[in-house]
């Protein structure tokens, strides 16, 4: 269905806040990594993968182990923050979806912290949002703005509702 069929029923604004705090911080985070690295390889390196890293080390010492090879350069301070950095990058990997040239994008966000009406209930509630609109365009004093309820698995009329309206016109 496109996009402009599609009916809104809210915007969880914590998922919105949670989401482009988390990709912010990944952001950052990606910057740093990439800085330790260039650093701890002389910028031979350009993948944020241990293993490759410790080949690099490795392959200049002759040693078989990375924070040996680190050691030997005195450089076991950066390859600690490099070791120590990398599962809080892979922990916010899920975040990467929402980054668009280097930033936040937050219309990626803000679409997926959106809930939508089914598709299913969408034309339904449309072609009985029409109906209401011309009832509501009458001289006759009914008004029936609140008399649909709408949630995420469907449309609920509440005749109770369209009843006191009435009523409230009669007088």
């Amino acid at each position: 269905m496109k996009k402009s069929k599609r009916v809104v029923i809210g915007v969880n604004r914590n998922a919105v806040t949670e989401r482009t705090q988390k990709t912010k911080e990944l952001i950052s985070l990606i910057e740093l990594v990439k800085e330790s690295i260039s650093e701890l390889t002389d910028g031979s390196v350009t993948e944020s993968n241990m293993d490759t890293i410790d080949t690099y080390l490795n392959e200049k010492t002759g040693f078989l182990n990375g924070r040996m090879s680190a050691m030997a350069f005195n450089r076991q301070n950066l390859y600690d923050k490099v070791v120590s950095l990398l599962p809080k990058l892979d922990s916010l990997k899920g975040y990467v979806q929402y980054i668009k040239k280097g930033a936040v994008n937050e219309e990626k966000i803000k679409e997926d912290s959106t809930n939508y009406l089914r598709e299913s209930y969408t034309e339904s509630y449309l072609e009985i949002q029409k109906h209401i609109d011309a009832i509501n365009k009458l001289d006759s004093g009914y008004v029936i703005s609140n008399a649909i309820q709408l949630g995420r698995d469907g449309l609920e009329f509440n005749a109770q509702k369209y009843q006191s309206v009435k009523v409230m016109a009669k007088r």
